[in-house]
């Protein structure tokens, strides 16, 4: 067996070369939230050619929730391999934390979805290959990132936060404090 088919195999069956991927994605997704903040955004999209009125806001939103999923999904893996169990080979966030043992709630169940959709799909593509997507992710997206506020005689939906820098770090903390008590172990 060569060298190269050795580390292949070390890093395939080693906790921490997974979890060392979820870190990375995980501050790639932090850098995107950073450079879509207010002061930012403007200096960043003039500085990298981006366009008059190009707005990292909107165009940075998809990117920055794939890389969440994909950081999420990598550090459920690594809990996998850090209980010697299977790494399920689908994106599927909730089924792999349920897999791993880690109990979610409803909101967070939600997110999920929502991650587990911008992997698949809503931060690569304009569209889905299924309708079906596209309607699963409308509805997770306004159940779980909006909130209806009264306005006379009727409601409009205001963005809630979820899913913003601080909510996806408590669900990847959550995690990640699972995948530590495992490390060791395996």
């Amino acid at each position: 067996m060569s060298r190269f088919n050795d580390k292949f195999e070390r890093a395939s069956d080693t906790p921490l070369s997974w979890h060392n991927s979820s870190t990375d994605l995980r501050s790639a997704a932090a850098a995107v939230w950073w450079a879509m903040s207010a002061g930012q955004r403007e200096t960043i999209a003039a500085k990298c050619g981006l366009g008059e009125g190009f707005d990292l806001r909107v165009a940075g939103r998809p990117g920055y929730e794939m890389l969440c999923g994909m950081s999420l999904e990598l550090l459920y893996k690594a809990i996998a391999v850090a209980k010697r169990k299977k790494i399920l080979t689908h994106h599927r966030l909730v089924e792999l934390s349920e897999y791993v043992g880690i109990e979610s709630d409803a909101r967070e169940k939600g997110l999920l979805g929502i991650l587990t959709q911008a992997i698949k799909w809503s931060g690569r593509y304009p569209i889905p290959k299924e309708r079906r997507d596209w309607d699963q992710t409308a509805h997770l997206r306004t159940e779980h990132l909006y909130t209806k506020v009264p306005l006379g005689s009727f409601s409009v939906l205001r963005p809630n936060g979820e899913l913003d820098w601080l909510s996806f770090n408590e669900l990847w903390l959550k995690a990640d404090q699972v995948y530590w008590e495992h490390h060791y172990d395996s």
